[in-house]
């Protein structure tokens, strides 16, 4: 658990050297990519898990006019978010392949704030990893953290909830 918290939310190359520090970037590589095409496998043949109360969550902001971005170190998130037909319930897509420098580093969050247009002091940011809560907090963005039953606690956060649906709008506007 320890070590899978550790990596949860870099960017898989990232993630992989961390897991094998002593394997060449051809092995790296080898390795994402064979991540990559089981990947492709299963998404092809199975059934995408939404958390219906993120989504209903994410459309009550949108009904209030808030802007939302997603900002995901994995490269799947846009063709999952597209699959499922929910990738229209963002104004901005900042995922980890625009940015050289993954999470915990913040580019990936500030990145986000400018295609918004948004200054990063004003942005609130939704996180289910360590690694992506230190980045919202160096980029100075709020931070909502979600569990999910992950069995170890998130730090640093402004907000934690198990699940989002614990999360009311008033709640989330008065950490703003």
């Amino acid at each position: 658990k320890d070590f899978k918290k550790s990596i949860d939310g870099m960017p898989r190359d990232k993630g992989a050297r961390h897991m094998f520090p002593d394997f060449d970037e051809k092995q790296i590589s080898r390795i994402c990519a064979d991540k990559q095409k089981k990947f492709n496998s299963l998404m092809a043949g199975s059934k995408i898990k939404v958390y219906k109360s993120t989504v209903r969550f994410i459309k009550a902001l949108k009904k209030r006019g808030i802007k939302t971005a997603m900002a995901s170190s994995s490269k799947n998130a846009g063709p999952i978010l597209k699959k499922l037909g929910l990738y229209g319930l963002f104004d901005a897509d900042a995922r980890g392949a625009f940015v050289k420098k993954g999470k915990p580093h913040p580019d990936i969050f500030l990145r986000a704030a400018r295609r918004l247009r948004i200054k990063p002091e004003e942005c609130v940011v939704f996180e289910d990893a360590q690694n992506g809560i230190d980045a919202a907090k160096k980029a100075k963005m709020k931070c909502v953290a979600i569990e999910r039953g992950k069995g170890h606690s998130l730090r640093g956060a402004d907000i934690t909830v198990k699940d989002m649906r614990f999360l009311t709008i008033e709640r989330f506007f008065g950490i703003l």
